[in-house]
Order: C-alpha cells, then structure tokens, then sequence
C-alpha cells in the first residue's frame, strides 16, 4: 500500500492510499482536490473512493468537487453520519468491524467518538488514519462526545492498532501539543519538544506518529500508566479516566 500524505488549508493533511497491483487508490478526508487530481492523473490511478473519518467540513470539503468528476466512485463514512446526513455525497455508511477493500488492501473500521459522534478510524498493519482523535502528543476537542467517550476511543487504538503501525492524524498540531505538554513538566517534554519545534522551523511534517511514541510522549495516554500519571503529570489521585478529563480541560483553556 503506498500512501500519498499532502497539506491542506492551514494545518490539515490529506492522504490518497493506492494499491501497486490493481492501481486503484482512495483518498482519505480530502480538502485540496487539485493535488487529489494532478496525483491520481500523474501516476495513472484509478480512485474508487472516498473514505471521511468524520463529517467537519475540511475533513469533507472536496467531495462535491470529486463526485464531480468521478460520479462512479463510492463515499464511505460512518452509519452515524449517514443516517444523520452530515457528509456530503455519502453513499456507504461503516461500523465497527467492517472492512473496507482497495483493490488488495484491506482497511478495518473502528467506532472512535469524542471528537463527533460519528468519527470512525481506518486502519491496517501499514497504517492507521484516525482522523482528529488522535493526535501526535494530543487529542481531539470534544465537540459533541463526552470525555469518556474520548477516553475509552483513545484506548480502543491503543488495543487495536499495532503500536508500530503509522498513525496517520489529521493536523499537524504537535509543536502546539508539546506547548501544552511542557506547561504540565517542562523537563520531561523539553528534548522531544526541541526536537519537533525544529523539524516545523525546516518546514517537516511530524505526522505520521505512531503509539509506541505516544504512549511516551502523549498526556493524554500517558494517564494510562500508573508511574507517568503520578510522577509526570502529578494526577495520581485521580483515575485513569479522571486525569483524562482533567487535562482535556486544561488543554482547553491553555
């Protein structure tokens, strides 16, 4: 599977994964269709869909204009937003445990919410697209779904997802996330933290990340570990679920 990672707007990513055997390919959360169409048109592929992790609209915002231009292509999201109609030009609704196939590659489906309730996950051994729930050393605002939601979301990628696999998140938020880090323990964050801040001066994406770095490096999931939570965070009093909660507040008024 190759996957095709460019930026949109300020500070999104989109993706267009394909398969080398049959050359058809899908784009993931699409906003700029003029890269999504000089890329499809340059390395002669073949789009058979769009899969949104979620409804917000620069996650959706090339839809019409792809429908446009490819009527015969399916647009998958999740059953929640289907039934709500909240995806422009959907025609597939997914739920957990559905498989989605692109010629040989196939792509399980993961139920995340927190970010909106209907925010679902795409993923295989060689990578994983989480849209705005993950995020490298964060996670997403809570626009509709409740801290628990986000929580048990969190930890159902950890469970699911190869720790090793690319995690693909839809913004590129990790110098502003190790911001927030180093406000909570500026000594256990600052080397990291260098490091992405000059990755960003050089104008690198940092995206993807993988588990096997946020479980070290993410607040967020690092409350899953007891001696992290209390020596680095200072949240042992509090549950797992607790400190999550906390420090998503704290996050949004940072």
């Amino acid at each position: 599977m190759n996957v095709f990672q460019y930026p949109a707007l300020k500070d999104n990513y989109n993706w267009i994964i394909s398969c080398n055997k049959t050359r058809y390919c899908a784009g993931i959360d699409i906003y700029d269709t003029s890269i999504f169409f000089d890329y499809i048109k340059k390395n002669d592929l073949i789009p058979i869909a769009i899969l949104n992790t979620h409804h917000h609209h620069d996650h959706t915002g090339g839809n019409n204009a792809i429908f446009e231009k490819y009527k015969q292509i399916k647009f998958y999201g999740s059953d929640y937003d289907l039934q709500h109609k909240r995806i422009e030009c959907q025609t597939d609704g997914l739920d957990e445990g559905d498989k989605v196939n692109i010629g040989d590659i196939t792509l399980n489906v993961l139920n995340i919410p927190g970010h909106t309730l209907g925010h679902i996950c795409y993923y295989n051994k060689s990578a994983a697209f989480v849209g705005d729930t993950l995020f490298a050393s964060g996670c997403g605002r809570l626009f509709e779904g409740t801290p628990k939601q986000m929580y048990h979301s969190l930890e159902k990628i950890i469970d699911n997802i190869d720790h090793s696999t690319p995690i693909y998140c839809g913004h590129e938020y990790t110098e502003s996330n190790l911001n927030f880090s180093s406000s909570l323990n500026s000594k256990y964050f600052a080397d990291y933290r260098q490091r992405i801040k000059l990755e960003r001066q050089d104008n690198k994406m940092t995206v993807p990340t993988n588990i096997k770095t946020e479980l070290k490096y993410n607040p967020f999931i690092m409350v899953r570990d007891k001696y992290l939570k209390k020596e680095i965070l200072n949240l042992d009093k509090y549950s797992s679920e607790e400190a999550f909660s906390i420090l998503r507040n704290k996050k949004d008024n940072f």
